[in-house]
């Protein structure tokens, strides 16, 4: 939901470095047939890394299998020349299980912008000048995803468990668009075309094992090791041509080289040991290595950054349970070392050194079986990355850049929640109330610079906080219908007096999203997805609000063998990410959206053993566009 920004994504309960970087793209590549549920932790324990102001979005594959051999095939095609394929093997026997999966995927697709400017003098607020772009993007992506573990128990105290990832993702994008700059009397200053190419390239490697031991038969008493490494390589190469028709005739031409790489390691320990029958404490470590190394040359302007960041990490935590009350309460202390370092067309090393503390406490009561108060409240924080302290602007495109700051603070949030959980055999319904404190929170502020250049900087707010009521209901409501209602409505307020605004900002917004299920016959599946997020807050303006509906609808065959499904990802066209700045000196409007609904049409064969009717695994396109 849209007050949990900034989440921390993880993988099978693991941190995941395939979505440190631009996970809702890698989001998008994970097919929806590996994926067997998503558990979302909205205030984690000690335990959990605190990266992620948002809490954690924990995405649970499908890994295990019964014995024998099993598997899937399904392929999708849909408009715009999408489609997509993936195989998947599982094998189990006694001791042993294994699972393999590959994936291509290409998710083509026409974007469309526009972009209007008016710049005022910040005295009278007089216009002085307007810029408007209007275009599109044509993106033609292919990836490949490979995915491939095995778990195997010695006995029944000892299983060691190995995985492995590996995705490579060719794109090419083509973009055209008009614009042109009136002066104050509406008279034109210049009117040219604009013609951009960009061949982008990705590719991440990721492995690693995990040993766990189990003492004397006894699974609340247990010693997990755990260790995993991977690289990553992006290169994009964009090209810019633009043809000027006033005030004369002229050409231009501008390329841009960017090539990332790096690597990170985390290794983890963990142990469990009941104190009594009542009492339970774990503890453990986690170490996490990052290395990061971003090329940048824009024509015969280069950069290099280099960014490295150690964190060590100890936590131990303490459960109780007494007669229908039970309590966890635990500490994390972490120490981080992050070094950024400059080396070109300047040269600027910083370093910041710490140790922060983060603790936990969850509170629980249960009223009867089918009733629960949980109170909860967690501190956490947000790291910058290496895009977000690299002080070199990166254009992405010739009137676009984007600055990192070097002296960017942590962002560091308070979490409380108290909830009340209410549920039976069919139905879960959960109000609950929550508030949240940022110091030091991040936002993204623009700043003109000459006539036509927009540069976005990322910034510390004093203080942000909101507060608010979320219900989650779910369950079958009636034998052929299955409802999951998420709705939030909550306070947010801005404080960004150091950024030179003299007053704080305040709004009222809120979230709904609707997934609903139903079963039309006993082999009919009909799905509908409503969201709805409400304007959110920015220092300098807002972000619009969105609006979208997703439907599908499946038949299977051959004893549930065989499943053919169609879907529609936004029906009436109305996503589109609007975003509006509103200051002294500067008003725009950037608008995103897709020429048109994104249709699917697919076919899965599942193999091997006995299946129940599958009522999910629809494909529908995830959101978040680009413009470059």
């Amino acid at each position: 939901y849209v007050h949990y920004a900034s989440t921390q994504d993880m993988i099978n309960g693991r941190p995941s470095s395939q979505l440190r970087r631009n996970a809702p793209t890698r989001l998008q590549q994970i097919p929806a047939n590996t994926i067997e549920r998503i558990e979302v932790i909205t205030n984690p324990s000690a335990k959990y890394d605190p990266h992620g102001a948002g809490g954690i979005v924990n995405i649970i594959q499908r890994t295990g299998s019964e014995e024998g051999l099993n598997g899937q095939v399904i392929e999708n095609i849909g408009n715009e020349k999408r489609f997509n394929t993936s195989f998947i093997l599982n094998y189990g026997e006694e001791n042993l299980s294994a699972f393999a999966s590959y994936s291509m995927r290409h998710s083509a697709g026409t974007n469309i912008y526009s972009d209007e400017r008016t710049l005022m003098d910040s005295t009278s607020g007089q216009s002085l000048s307007l810029y408007k772009e209007d275009g599109n993007l044509v993106s033609n992506p292919l990836a490949h995803i490979i995915n491939t573990g095995m778990t195997y128990q010695f006995d029944e105290e000892n299983i060691l468990e190995i995985a492995g990832f590996y995705f490579l993702q060719n794109s090419f994008h083509e973009g055209f668009s008009n614009i042109y700059e009136l002066d104050s009397q509406n008279q034109p200053l210049s009117r040219l075309t604009s013609e951009n190419t960009n061949d982008e390239l990705e590719s991440e490697g990721e492995g690693g094992a995990a040993f766990e031991h189990i003492f004397k038969g006894n699974e609340d008493h247990s010693l997990v090791m755990e260790i995993e490494y991977a690289n990553y390589y992006e290169r994009e190469d964009l090209i810019f041509d633009e043809f000027y028709t006033h005030p004369e005739a002229d050409f231009s031409t501008q390329n841009i080289l960017v090539k990332k790489s790096g690597n990170q390691t985390d290794v983890a320990s963990e142990y469990a040991s009941p104190i009594d029958e009542d009492t339970e404490f774990e503890t453990g470590y986690n170490g996490e290595f990052i290395h990061d190394d971003i090329f940048y040359r824009n024509n015969d302007i280069t950069s290099r950054f280099l960014f490295d960041q150690n964190v060590h990490a100890l936590y131990g935590i303490l459960a109780r349970d007494i007669d229908m009350f039970s309590i966890e309460v635990g500490v994390r202390a972490e120490h981080t070392s992050i070094t950024t370092n400059l080396l070109e067309p300047t040269h600027q090393f910083n370093e910041n050194d710490y140790l922060k503390f983060y603790p936990s406490v969850h509170l629980s009561y249960e009223i009867d079986d089918t009733k629960s108060i949980m109170l909860s409240y967690s501190k956490r924080i947000n790291r910058p990355d290496a895009d977000q302290l690299n002080p070199f602007p990166e254009f992405t495109d010739p009137r676009n850049a984007e600055a990192g700051n070097p002296d960017l603070l942590p962002e560091q949030v308070h979490s409380f929640e108290l909830n009340y959980l209410m549920f039976d055999q069919n139905i879960s319904f959960t109000p609950s109330i929550f508030y949240r404190q940022k110091v030091d929170a991040f936002t993204w502020t623009s700043r003109l610079v000459g006539d036509s250049l927009i540069v976005r900087t990322i910034e510390n707010l004093s203080k942000q906080q909101s507060a608010g009521v979320e219900a989650i209901f779910s369950g079958k409501i009636q034998k052929w219908a299955n409802i999951d209602l998420g709705a939030s409505l909550f306070y947010d307020e801005i404080d960004g007096t150091n950024l030179g605004y003299f007053e704080n900002q305040n709004t009222i917004s809120g979230t709904v999203k609707l997934n609903s299920l139903y079963n039309l016959t006993s082999t009919t599946f009909l799905q509908l997805n409503l969201n709805y997020d409400a304007p959110v807050l920015t220092p300098q303006g807002k972000k619009e609000e969105i609006f979208y509906v997703n439907a599908g609808i499946k038949q299977m065959f051959m004893n549930n063998q065989m499943a053919v499904t169609f879907t529609i990802t936004d029906i009436f066209s109305t996503y589109k990410e609007r975003f509006n700045i509103d200051t002294r000196g500067l008003n725009q409007l950037t608008n995103l959206q897709r020429k048109e609904p994104v249709f699917y049409f697919g076919l899965s064969w599942r193999f091997g053993e006995t299946f129940q009717p599958d009522q999910s695994q629809f494909e529908f396109e995830e959101e978040g566009l680009r413009k470059i």
